[in-house]
Formats: structure tokens, C-alpha cells, sequence
């Protein structure tokens, strides 16, 4: 189970790393006054369940202080999968790498627990995953730092004028290595809304498209694409 969980946020979250040496965003000023940002999720086209995500301010966590993320998913694909989740993240306030993300977690019915400690000086990520009923169960991914969560990540894009067409990026992240390349600016259609937005290609562990918003610099469509189709992450309509 502990696998498949992995799996899926591996999927879901394998697109959203970029280099810390531009300037980024505030957290306050990516939310905006709401505080939140909602996106739906589709698999081959069909509505299959919802993603928000919400800032909390700062909080204390493990001596430091820290940006505190919340993200609340509930995906249902096929018989394939069927999650609902509660997730905090712990991001440092420099640099904003993770140092601790705690998953309240419902799987086909079944409640588990999983935080994962990412030691950066260490190059390596503790995991603890519990449910009712069973011991805990704990691992190590050894990964070379900086390691990134790509899920907190989605909403620290640079704040470039621009992409360059062609540009490559490479990225660690707990499981796996992603490449990135900048593809090309293009006008797209988000929910009835014509939007310009620049094309990423990316590689590793599965194949995903990500569409950057050319003014807002965060993503407004993700797709991930597999043998029996595609699983779409699409902004919400307001």
C-alpha cells in the first residue's frame, strides 16, 4: 500500500521543480486575498476529482520557522484509484525546500498516516507510514540534495519576464531525477478562458506536459500520460 501511495504523488507531483537562483514570489502574494488555489483533475476527459491548495502562514517546526501549505485531494480513477487526502507541508522560509510533510491519507478505505522528514545535510528523506491496526513502518530514500517536493513547489515558479524555448532543467526529487525542457509559448484554453501560456516537456518516472501561465507564473494544466490515457490537472474556473 505504502508503494502505491508513493506511486500516485509521484505521478501527480513529478513536473514542479525550477532553480532557486531567480527571485521568487511571496507565498502571500501567489494565494492572492483568497488564500487558496483550486484545480480539478480529469482522467481521459471525464471529471475524476479535485486538488486545492491553501497557505496557513507561518509556523515553528523543528526549531525553525516555516511557510505551512495544506493540500486537500479527493481523485477517484476508474478501479486504478481512489484517494482522498489531507496533506501539511513544512517549507523552510530562505530557500523553500521541505523539511517536514505530514499525509492524512484514505486508500480504497483504508486510513494511513505518513510524515516524511527530509534531512538535506544528509541526502536523505526519513519515512514514517502507519495505519490502524499495524505497526509502523519506517525508510530511507537516500537522494542527493537539494531534494525538492514538487507538490509545494508548484506555486514558487520564478518570477522570470520569460522562458527561453529550448531551455533544459534538471531536478532531484525523493524517488527520481526530472528533466525539463521549455518548449514553446502558446495560447491555450483553461475552462472557456484563452490563456497564454508557455509548454513544458517533461521526463522522468512518466512522461507530463505542464503549462506555465505567462503573466500568473504558476501552472494552469498538467497532463500525464500513460498507456490506458491521460490524467489532466486543470485551474478551476471562478
Amino acid at each position: 500500500m505504502l508503494l502505491r501511495v508513493r506511486l500516485f504523488f509521484g505521478i501527480i507531483s513529478i513536473f514542479l521543480f525550477f532553480p532557486f537562483s531567480v527571485v521568487y514570489a511571496q507565498i502571500a502574494e501567489r494565494f492572492s486575498v483568497t488564500g487558496q488555489l483550486d484545480y480539478e483533475v480529469y482522467f481521459n476527459g471525464k471529471k475524476s476529482g479535485s486538488v486545492e491548495w491553501h497557505y496557513l502562514g507561518r509556523q515553528a517546526c523543528q526549531g525553525k520557522e516555516a511557510e505551512l501549505l495544506k493540500i486537500d485531494s479527493d481523485t477517484k480513477i476508474l478501479s486504478f484509484f481512489d484517494l482522498t487526502s489531507h496533506e501539511k507541508i513544512y517549507l523552510a522560509v530562505d530557500d523553500y525546500l521541505p523539511l517536514r510533510v505530514e499525509r492524512d491519507l484514505v486508500v480504497f478505505g483504508n486510513k494511513e498516516q505518513i510524515v516524511e522528514t527530509y534531512y538535506q545535510d544528509q541526502d536523505y528523506v526519513g519515512i514514517v507510514k502507519s495505519s490502524k491496526g499495524d505497526k509502523k513502518q519506517s525508510m530511507i530514500l537516500r537522494q542527493k540534495a537539494p531534494i525538492r517536493h514538487i507538490m509545494a513547489l508548484l506555486y514558487f515558479f520564478p518570477a522570470r519576464e520569460m522562458f527561453k524555448p529550448g531551455e533544459t532543467m534538471d531536478f532531484n526529487l525523493p524517488t527520481c531525477s526530472v528533466h525539463i525542457r521549455v518548449d514553446s509559448l502558446r495560447e491555450i484554453d483553461i475552462q472557456g478562458i484563452k490563456r497564454k501560456a508557455w509548454l513544458l516537456i517533461g521526463t522522468g518516472g512518466k512522461r507530463f506536459n505542464l503549462w506555465i501561465d505567462e503573466e500568473k507564473k504558476y501552472p494552469v494544466r498538467i497532463e500525464f500520460l500513460f498507456p490506458a490515457g491521460k490524467i489532466s490537472i486543470i485551474e478551476k474556473k471562478n
